[in-house]
């Protein structure tokens, strides 16, 4: 029984990691991080994030950044054959409760939903504040700010 949730889990992730790799998905994050920029402007690009006072705004653009995020890639998790929102989230859960048996699974899975943790919106939107600063006002999203490497 236990193999056998934990293969099923292995196919969770690996539906997590197709759908957070795509296309779709990364532009519409990349899209929602450049509409937000303008509410960064006062991030600190040389201090530690931890150490900065962190603005309402961020959080609010944190918490509209995440329910598009799981909107999207529960949506698309759950194109997949036989694969339910409900299921997704009840095999990640079980893998990250699982024992020795799934380390490998459950540090992959951890890395994949790093993207929904509010220090890394912030590590993406200080990147990204940089990148547009060093490349002038107007500049656009640069591909692969968003969320790419997390399926590459």
């Amino acid at each position: 029984q236990a193999s056998r949730a934990l293969a099923m889990a292995t196919d969770v992730v690996e539906v997590l990691e197709d759908a957070i790799a795509m296309d779709e998905i990364q532009s519409a994050a990349e899209a929602f991080m450049t509409s937000k920029l303008s509410l960064f402007e006062g991030i600190d690009m040389d201090t530690a994030l931890e150490s900065q006072e962190q603005q309402l705004e961020w959080h609010a653009a944190y918490r509209e950044y995440v329910s598009l995020m799981e909107e999207r890639v529960l949506a698309a998790c759950a194109e997949a054959p036989n694969v339910t929102k409900e299921e997704i989230l009840a095999q990640l859960t079980s893998l990250v409760e699982t024992g020795d048996e799934g380390a490998e699974d459950r540090k992959h899975a951890r890395f994949l939903l790093s993207m929904f943790e509010y220090s890394s919106f912030l590590s993406m939107m200080k990147e990204l504040r940089r990148q547009s600063l060093s490349s002038g006002p107007k500049a656009d999203a640069p591909a692969g700010t968003a969320v790419r490497g997390y399926g590459s």
